[in-house]
């Protein structure tokens, strides 16, 4: 009697398991499109700033 239950009880674990690795696994895919968005937004803000004050000192070159 007590075997079942304990074979049941882990059958109930290894499912719950199993659920938290792929929710972890979507959550990981999930971050890793964030990441990837962040640091290319980031990238094209770098380089409109870049240029931004590269105008910037072509005007003060200017005056």
């Amino acid at each position: 009697m007590i075997k079942s239950q304990v074979n049941a009880s882990n059958a109930d674990l290894y499912a719950q398991l199993q659920n938290e690795q792929n929710k972890n696994k979507r959550m990981r895919k999930e971050l890793n499109k964030l990441l990837k968005h962040v640091y290319k937004e980031s990238s094209l803000n770098e380089q409109s700033s870049r240029e931004d004050n590269q105008a910037g000192e072509d005007e003060s070159e200017n005056d």
